[in-house]
């Protein structure tokens, strides 16, 4: 009865035009948001290794090379200073050297690859490699020194010089079961003969690397006594898409290959664009609710005279504004419920469309969207409900 006086006295002066732009516009905000925070949350999945760290991430880095260099043949080597000052960067979990070779090398190659060149090398922690073989060791007097050939290395000599020299081309299968490659190694200290074994390639470093213990003790041998500062070095990172990592980077100058932080850059681009729909939908959702309880602040302004009436007869404030709330938050619930029906609907998608033009996605479950619409839902029903109450206080 008591609902049905209420209903008959207050309800009938509703403005279901502005109703209906509220409605529309709670909906579109929340799905907006809904959109933007599964969105980023997918992005940020995909061009993010996990945190653990037998799934950490390794950058090259290097100095930039100037006229300077070029003119006066100075190396762009890292100072002791900065090396420390790398070291202690909390984003950056270790730092490996890139060690060179102070000798010549010369190989003559051997059946399978008839090449003679000189050559390089390099040495990196083994721990820091991607490759991990049981051949990949090494010990004073031994001849043969194992080798890991960067896999680009292989698809130019493939693709480019086998096809030159009408050479066949070698599956990197095969190529570790090549002989060794007859090489020599020499300084004005004197020369040494050894044999180059193929045990692997790796993908992570574009490079000929030997075993730390060989390039230690030729060095000795053949080099200088000084030991030089490395000019690259491998950063082993847990998240390459660490903002506070690339500025680093950049604020120093320091060269890192592209491709390495292309997920960076994607994922900080992913982020200021979800921002700003996440803004949107925020603000989307605000005017929504604004409107809903301007619509309410109306209703009451018009019904003045009943809500007076209706406290003369004796009828509770806290009656009247549990009415009114009670309408404001049926409304907000089931535009809550519309809207997460859109996105359930709709996001996966928008996966699919995506996936279609090469950017492809999983759907990570998030609690994060459903989390922030509740608060934002329960935040307006607060605010509606001490908004109610002081209009009505104020008839009083």
């Amino acid at each position: 009865m008591k609902q049905k006086i209420f209903r008959h006295t207050l309800g009938r002066k509703n403005s279901w035009s502005v109703l209906a732009f509220s409605a529309l516009s709670f909906i579109l905000g929340m799905v907006a948001l809904l959109f933007a925070l599964q969105f980023y949350v997918d992005v940020k999945t995909a061009f993010t290794p996990q945190k653990d760290e037998e799934k950490l991430s390794y950058l090259i880095v290097s100095k930039e090379i100037g006229l300077m260099n070029t003119l006066t043949g100075a190396r762009a080597n890292f100072s002791t200073l900065e090396l420390e000052d790398i070291k202690t960067k909390d984003f950056i979990h270790r730092v490996g050297d890139f060690k060179t070779n102070q000798f010549e090398v010369w190989t003559t190659g051997n059946h399978l690859f008839p090449i003679k060149t000189e050559l390089f090398f390099e040495s990196v922690p083994t721990d820091m490699l991607d490759v991990q073989s049981d051949l990949w060791r090494w010990k004073e007097g031994d001849v043969q020194v194992p080798v890991l050939l960067s896999k680009d290395f292989l698809s130019l000599y493939n693709f480019g010089y086998a096809l030159v020299r009408g050479l066949p081309q070698v599956p990197a299968s095969m190529a570790t079961l090549a002989p060794a490659f007859q090489t020599e190694i020499y300084s004005a200290k004197g020369k040494k003969s050894i044999q180059l074994k193929l045990v692997g390639f790796t993908e992570r470093i574009p490079s000929i690397l030997v075993p730390a213990e060989f390039m230690d003790w030729a060095n000795k041998e053949l080099g200088s006594a000084e030991t030089a500062q490395p000019s690259r070095l491998l950063l082993e990172v847990k998240d390459p898409a660490n903002p506070d990592l690339i500025r680093f980077l950049q604020e120093k100058n320091y060269v890192v290959r592209q491709d390495a932080i292309e997920a960076a850059k994607v994922v900080e681009t992913a982020r200021w664009l979800l921002s700003i729909l996440g803004a949107v939908g925020v603000l989307f959702m605000l005017l929504s609710a604004v409107l809903m309880l301007t619509q309410t602040q109306n209703l009451m302004l018009k019904v003045q005279a009943e809500i007076k009436l209706l406290l003369l007869l004796g009828y509770a404030v806290r009656d009247i504004l549990l009415y009114l709330w009670s309408r404001f938050v049926l409304g907000m619930i089931v535009y809550t419920l519309l809207a997460l029906g859109v996105f359930i609907y709709f996001y996966p998608k928008l996966l699919a469309v995506l996936a279609e033009k090469g950017l492809a996605l999983t759907l990570n479950l998030s609690m994060m969207p459903y989390l922030v619409s509740l608060a934002f839902l329960a935040f307006s029903l607060l605010w509606g409900y001490a908004s109610i109450r002081w209009q009505i206080k104020q008839q009083q």
